[in-house]
């Protein structure tokens, strides 16, 4: 089946990065936060996580600060990155609750939302290879692509994933929209834009709640690149960079 004749009721990023999520967003696509937009996700990870009810998920006990950015926490059971929920100069248990809570509500919106049908998407990682040189996300899909649709289709039959990866990564199992990698990156950080094929579904698709959301889009975007939002920000980075220090948890990596 070409899930790109479909229509669905919600279009979700399963990762692995944010940008699948930000095009969603810059196509009028996406209506809320969910809990795979703004991390950096193992596939496995993420298919464990839904069928275990995020159980665990956030423990204390799993996180691990990154010793290159501070800011940066990875959960080790699911083998998620978080590089936008934590604060640098804040110790891990000041805020965890607050990230803890927030995420619960994007998960309780996930599991709602998906009993309607629902495309994901995933960006299939190669940043890791097998001795061949085959993408070992790639590896683990072939080899267990019943499995993982069934995860999905079990809150409604309707539900599809689609893939993307970047040239190079070839499958005999699963369809693929490739797309070229940015200059100097290890992905395409506008797939949507670079694929003629998904572009011309995402752009046209009929969705209600388009409008509504571009509207919302470009006010973010607005405030985001206003001057007086860039130089607050600069101000105020700078400010913490000279007066507070960073907080150096006991787990690293």
């Amino acid at each position: 089946m070409d899930e790109l004749k479909k229509q669905y009721k919600n279009y979700i990023s399963l990762g692995y990065f944010c940008s699948v999520a930000m095009e969603l967003e810059k196509y009028g696509l996406r209506d809320y936060s969910y809990p795979f937009d703004w991390i950096i996700s193992d596939f496995e990870g993420i298919v464990s996580a839904i069928n275990d009810n995020f159980s665990d998920y956030l423990d204390y006990d799993n996180l691990y600060q990154s010793k290159k950015v501070r800011s940066t926490y990875l959960d080790q059971k699911y083998q998620f990155v978080f590089i936008h929920d934590f604060d640098k100069y804040k110790c891990l248990d000041s805020q965890l609750d607050f990230v803890r809570e927030k995420h619960r509500r994007r998960i309780e919106r996930f599991y709602e939302k998906i009993t309607e049908p629902t495309l994901f998407i995933r960006y299939i990682s190669d940043e890791a290879s097998d001795e061949n040189g085959k993408s070992k996300e790639l590896l683990y899909i072939e080899e267990n692509i019943d499995d993982i649709l069934g995860t999905f289709k079990r809150y409604n039959p309707e539900n599809d994933i689609i893939w993307i990866a970047n040239q190079g990564v070839i499958s005999d199992v699963i369809k693929i929209y490739h797309v070229v990698r940015d200059e100097n990156d290890t992905c395409c950080r506008k797939p949507f834009d670079n694929s003629t094929e998904l572009h011309q579904y995402f752009e046209t698709v009929e969705y209600p709640m388009r409008k509504d959301n571009l509207l919302r889009y470009q006010r973010k975007q607005k405030k985001k690149n206003s001057y007086f939002t860039r130089i607050c920000k600069k101000l105020t980075n700078k400010a913490d960079s000279l007066l507070r220090k960073e907080y150096v948890h006991a787990k690293e990596f």
